[in-house]
């Protein structure tokens, strides 16, 4: 045997050395980094911000005018280890500049390891986007039972569809699509197989649904009164952005605006104040969605994709819904992708048997 080997790994590798459990748990904690951009901070408190980072060993990228232009309002990058937020937070609690601001930020993230849950989608009626998820009490239960069988925890059951173009049909045609369906779950007691969420929007329809077992709105229309029902039966309450008028085009054949950002930190902070305002708002169990879709254009898409972590400082589980979307020219290759890697903690998906495929194969990856 050699005397030395060399290999690059990842921190699982941890896993294969002998030492204490302790020990362990702290090397993975100052192993996994994740990076917070920070904009437009005082050049003093980047300078100050760098002095505390030096001393507990995170980086700091700097504007090279920090230190000779004092007055100048700069843009930084913080690279940070689980272990390093908590000591960071700390000592920025005792600072001024907006430094209490960042220490607060800290205080809500949280490296995440685990994949997203799986929610699968069932759509009763002949019209919505994906063929495939297209369903009636003729095989509504053989393909939710298919989709439980491939790890799906969640099923949101929907009669309408909310596609681009697309006219809401009433709540008669609603109901009447449902009606079948809430007399199967109930005989079949398919609320004690798994959790089921009812999307819609209608206060009666997601009643009616509660009262035969489900525990989750999926509303698309942000209408926060539905919350109250939901505490009423401790449900849970999923709150969905949109934009450009799009559900009042969607209901009231209105319209849609087109007003779009290039900006993607200002739009970011468009999305999380929407959240913020309508949070205060919620008393009941809240999951958030970004609402791909629903108004915007590709760009603003792939900013709420790329950079879904920003929104859990809300302190709220989130939710992604990209199965499919047209941003992605309907390619579902690229959809299964992008929720296998995303840093939901859900992921709404047609395609639950390929998309747990590959959520399972990117797990044996990281295992071996």
């Amino acid at each position: 045997m050699k005397e030395a080997d060399f290999f690059l790994c990842d921190y699982k590798d941890l896993q294969k050395i002998n030492a204490h459990n302790f020990a362990k748990n702290n090397y993975f904690q100052k192993a996994k980094h994740t990076n917070i951009y920070i904009k437009n901070l005082s050049s003093i408190a980047a300078n100050i911000l760098k002095q505390e980072c030096i001393a507990i060993g995170a980086n700091l990228l700097n504007d090279e005018e920090s230190i000779i232009n004092t007055t100048k309002k700069v843009n930084c990058i913080l690279n940070i280890n689980q272990k390093q937020i908590g000591q960071l937070q700390q000592r920025l609690k005792l600072q001024d500049f907006h430094l209490k601001k960042l220490a607060n930020f800290l205080s809500t993230i949280k490296i995440q390891e685990t994949f997203p849950k799986i929610m699968g989608i069932l759509n009763i009626n002949d019209d919505s986007l994906y063929e495939n998820s297209r369903t009636s009490k003729n095989n509504f239960l053989d393909k939710a039972y298919e989709m439980l069988e491939n790890n799906a925890c969640i099923l949101d059951i929907g009669a309408m569809s909310s596609r681009p173009k697309s006219k809401y049909q009433g709540q008669e045609t609603e109901m009447a699509r449902l009606k079948d369906i809430f007399k199967l779950i109930k005989s079949e007691k398919l609320y004690e197989k798994c959790i089921l969420s009812i999307d819609t929007f209608v206060y009666e329809i997601a009643k009616t649904a509660l009262d035969n077992g489900f525990k989750i709105i999926n509303d698309i229309s942000a209408n926060t009164n539905l919350s109250n029902l939901c505490k009423e039966y401790d449900a849970t309450y999923i709150l969905m952005h949109s934009q450009n008028n799009y559900i009042n085009a969607y209901l009231n054949n209105e319209e849609l605006s087109n007003i779009h950002f290039d900006d993607k930190f200002a739009y970011l902070n468009y999305v999380f104040d929407f959240f913020k305002k309508k949070l205060e708002e919620i008393n009941s169990k809240c999951i958030i969605d970004v609402g791909i879709g629903f108004g915007k254009n590709e760009f603003e898409n792939l900013v709420l994709v790329k950079y879904l972590e920003h929104f859990k400082s809300l302190n709220k589980e989130l939710l992604l819904a990209a199965s499919n979307k047209g941003f992605i020219n309907k390619n579902t290759n690229v959809s299964l992708y992008l929720h296998a890697i995303c840093k939901a903690d859900y992921i709404r998906v047609h395609n639950v048997k390929e998309q747990n495929e590959l959520i399972n194969y990117i797990k044996k990856v990281e295992q071996i």
